[in-house]
């Protein structure tokens, strides 16, 4: 059964690696144009975490504490929706978005021409960082951005919600993913240590340090980090070859739900109450019934919504475990039905 597990791993990586090797020969035409004398290829950091991790909140903190550095976002999201590169959007201006897909897998070929035309600009940014997928390998974006002879990799940072890190790394469809996340990662960031004791923080981060050894790890709450500490993650962790299960993008599976008309913040709870296993995230655009546009976010059991700019489409992206897929999916459509909203995008 060993070698079993190991052929599939290897095979994984394979195929995630030959993905983005896709985008080779474009590269290569992208660095025919560009100054091959630059001094310095582009640093590449590399956003990854399970979905809901808090990604994207530390991305902006990032974003609004970098001082004069000149920086590009790559933001993949999974699913329709491009709900995160518009968040990131809001407090800067130079996104690019890669939509639907998992970027590592079904993306590889377009993460690969967006690194070369970003680092190939005549006026290149001084560091390019990329938010993957919750659902994303990291490894296989690292080898996208080694193989760029314009970008060269700064850091991987896996961020992981503090509060839910017990449950999803014991859960059967997400742990193992998890699990590669961290093993890829320089640095491990820790969200929602804020409604954390100190003692259990201190004992979350020692316990991950045992079992993922060589990486600082360090509490992000509110996403709050040193920003040189992100942009620069491989000068303070080891990064070891990666082990354990392989990635498979097809083990998650994402609809759009249609929220057409507005909703209570009562009837909303009631809603989300009423979820069956098998979700791991909701993420999104609603109307209130007062007439506000939010920005929703559900993940692990918790939820919150903050205003966005009115006129938004009310539609919420879901993101759910694939092998588990009708019966969550009958789960949403009965409790959708009662506001009659409408699940799309369902293939």
């Amino acid at each position: 059964m060993a070698d079993v597990g190991v052929h599939a791993r290897l095979r994984a990586e394979w195929f995630g690696l030959t993905a983005a090797l896709q985008g080779v020969h474009e590269i290569g035409r992208q660095c025919e144009g560009a100054d091959r004398a630059r001094a310095a290829a582009v640093d590449v950091t590399l956003l990854s975490g399970f979905l809901g991790a808090g990604k994207t909140t530390l991305l902006r903190h990032l974003l609004a504490h970098s001082g004069e550095r000149r920086l590009a976002v790559v933001v993949n999201d999974f699913g329709e929706l491009g709900f995160d590169a518009g968040q990131i959007r809001a407090v800067h201006g130079d996104v690019i978005e890669l939509s639907n897909g998992c970027s590592c897998c079904a993306m590889g070929a377009d993460f690969a021409r967006t690194l070369a035309q970003l680092a190939g600009r005549e006026s290149a940014p001084d560091a390019i960082v990329v938010e993957a997928s919750g659902v994303a390998d990291p490894n296989a974006l690292a080898a996208a951005v080694l193989v760029c002879p314009l970008t060269r990799l700064a850091g991987i940072v896996t961020v992981i919600d503090g509060l839910a890190y017990p449950g999803a790394i014991a859960d059967p469809g997400a742990g193992p993913l998890l699990r590669r996340q961290i093993e890829a990662a320089h640095l491990i960031a820790l969200t929602r240590t804020d409604a954390m004791s100190d003692d259990r923080v201190s004992a979350l981060q020692a316990q991950i340090g045992r079992e993922h050894p060589g990486r600082r790890v360090l509490a992000a709450a509110h996403g709050v980090i040193d920003p040189a500490l992100v942009l620069q993650a491989s000068r303070f962790g080891a990064r070891p070859a990666p082990s354990g299960a392989s990635h498979d993008a097809r083990g998650f599976h994402a609809v759009t739900v249609r929220a057409a008309s507005p909703v209570s913040e009562q009837a909303l709870a009631a809603f989300l109450a009423g979820l069956p296993g098998g979700i791991y995230r909701i993420k999104g655009h609603l109307v209130l019934d007062a007439g506000d546009c939010v920005d929703f976010q559900w993940a692990g059991g918790r939820w919150r919504f903050e205003a966005c700019v009115p006129g938004e489409t009310a539609e919420l992206t879901v993101i759910g475990v694939a092998a588990d897929r009708p019966a969550w999916l009958a789960g949403l459509g009965r409790a959708c039905g009662r506001f009659g909203w409408s699940i799309a995008g369902d293939a």
